[in-house]
């Protein structure tokens, strides 16, 4: 009796004991999977650092283009001696910009703010300055209506906005 009890006690240990190895062994390969899966995504976000960094200096780069074509501080100084700028992109670039330029004894000056934000509103900041050097300069329009309407029509006609539909502007 003391034997069988015995025989009982260590077949059910065996049992225990397979059943624990197959746990052991679930758990290990869960295990496995989650040290892969945590290297996957350790692997995954180096790569995403590494194009935020590459972003973030191609956009601080276009960030110092942006600010050549708008530091006419001198030129505001001089034409305008009682001035100042309060010029605050909400991202790196803006699609705010300001342009300056004297022609005839005439003083022009346009403050715009462009559609976009960021990247795209940089884009229509420059549009948006050479098209203003293109009708003064180019043009020689020095009649506020007559230089808007040229703004105007240099960014449709640009932007190809009876093709292309979108509704940018400044």
């Amino acid at each position: 009796r003391l034997r069988k009890h015995i025989d009982y006690l260590e077949h059910t240990v065996r049992e225990r004991s397979k059943e624990v190895v197959k746990i052991n062994t679930a758990l290990q390969e869960q295990n496995n999977e989650i040290i892969e899966q945590r290297d996957k995504l350790n692997e995954q976000h180096q790569k995403i650092e590494e194009q935020n960094h590459n972003i973030v200096a191609s956009i601080n780069y276009a960030q110092r283009i942006q600010s050549a074509l708008l530091h006419l501080e001198d030129d505001l100084k001089e034409q305008l001696p009682e001035n100042f700028i309060f010029y605050r992109p909400r991202d790196i670039v803006s699609g705010d910009f300001y342009w300056i330029e004297k022609v005839e004894n005439k003083l022009i000056i346009a403050i715009a703010d462009c559609t976009g934000h960021g990247v795209p509103g940089a884009f229509m900041s420059m549009l948006g300055n050479n098209a203003l050097k293109d009708a003064v300069l180019q043009q020689h329009l020095l009649q506020p209506h007559l230089i808007l309407t040229h703004l105007h029509n240099y960014v449709f006609s640009t932007l190809k906005q009876n093709q292309l539909d979108n509704r940018d502007g400044m």
